[in-house]
């Protein structure tokens, strides 16, 4: 017999320590709808490339049939570079309008809540360093 325990701990979870334990809203709500949506979700995606696969299917023995395979082949090759082509400008262009932004954003690079009451100096990656008192070096030369 196992020594651990993976229970609640035993006692009373009320405020005041009277009467049974609270449950907590759990009985009063609706059980989840998740597996459903999840298995509707799915099942849709599978209907999607189920038809898309048809579609392509019946194109390539259509062009069999007749003998122009290689015009079929020629606008796939086609159809993908201008694909992987246009993805990358977007791609490219998303990016360079992200870098530009984030070169010139105010405070020069440094993240400063010291002047509008927030009281921690962002930096890095999001991590606050000390909250509650803002470190004076981080707020000097700063212009809002």
């Amino acid at each position: 017999m196992s020594n651990s325990n993976f229970g609640p701990p035993p006692g009373n979870f009320n405020d005041d320590d009277s009467g049974p334990p609270r449950r907590g809203d759990a009985d009063r709500l609706a059980p989840t709808r998740r597996p459903l949506v999840t298995a509707l979700v799915v099942a849709a995606a599978l209907l999607v490339v189920i038809g898309i696969a048809a579609q392509f299917w019946t194109e390539v023995l259509w062009y069999q049939s007749v003998g122009y395979t290689g015009v079929f082949s020629t606008q796939l090759v086609t159809k993908v570079l201008l694909g992987l082509v246009g993805g990358l400008l977007t791609a490219a262009m998303v990016w360079s309008s992200i870098h530009f932004a984030y070169r010139s954003r105010p405070g020069g690079g440094r993240s400063c809540c010291c002047s509008r009451g927030v009281p921690w100096v962002l930096g890095g990656l999001g991590r606050r360093s000390d909250p509650g008192r803002p470190t004076p070096a981080a707020c000097e030369n700063i212009s809002f």
